[in-house]
């Protein structure tokens, strides 16, 4: 029954990321091919980063004290990516070339509150899963491998979250002059679509992960 449900949690996340990314893909599909692709790496960063916090608030929705270390990096890292976004902004309005220089400091502490964030995510949520599954596995007297697909799937997913962080350097190398070829007429469009990619604050994940096991007790 365990192998089922954490096969069940690994379709519906996979399911829900890639229809997320659709629906954002189709809205944005007028935007110059250099916006796009940062935009996207940008929602990318975000998506992965805010699994973290929804999967540990729904696996420790009954006492968050070990959650603290966790949210000070989503904390951080929303910071860091909020403030791209708000000089990206800067560089739609003036229409100018990216200098890399100038994103460094950005991208350093991107990386560092990323790693924190994804390592802290997986190492809470082995922790519950192993648990589960030595309990489980113990009543039915089976060998403890019921837990193994969801594992593998938080794992991955670490390594997935501080590639996505780390992929915005070679990104914004890549599409150094995609705002400075911009033209006037597009700039209101990628303003909006900017704010569009800014982060949500950790009450709002949080509040959106228990919602469903709230609505289910008040029934």
């Amino acid at each position: 029954m365990l192998l089922l449900v954490g096969r069940a949690r690994v379709l519906r996340l996979l399911f829900l990321g890639a229809f997320a990314t659709a629906l954002v893909d189709c809205a944005r599909a007028e935007l110059p091919s250099g916006i796009i692709e940062i935009v996207r790496q940008l929602d990318e960063w975000h998506g992965k980063s805010a699994f973290w916090v929804r999967e540990t608030a729904r696996a420790y929705q009954t006492n968050q004290a070990p959650l603290v270390k966790l949210k000070e990096s989503y904390i951080e890292a929303s910071s860091v990516a909020n403030s791209l976004i708000d000089q990206l902004k800067l560089q739609t309005a003036s229409r100018s070339k990216i200098s890399l220089n100038q994103y460094k400091p950005h991208f350093a502490r991107a990386k560092t509150a990323t790693e924190v964030l994804a390592e802290e995510g997986k190492r809470l949520l082995l922790q519950t899963t192993e648990s589960k599954t030595r309990g489980a596995t113990k009543a039915a007297g089976k060998a403890p491998d019921s837990g193994d697909q969801y594992a593998q799937f938080i794992t991955d997913n670490a390594q997935k979250t501080i590639s996505a962080a780390g992929a915005l350097v070679d990104v914004f190398d890549r599409h150094k002059k995609a705002f400075s070829d911009l033209q006037k007429s597009e700039v209101e469009q990628v303003t909006k679509v900017l704010d569009q990619s800014r982060w949500e604050s950790l009450e709002t994940h949080i509040s959106a992960a228990l919602k469903p096991a709230t609505s289910q007790k008040e029934k």
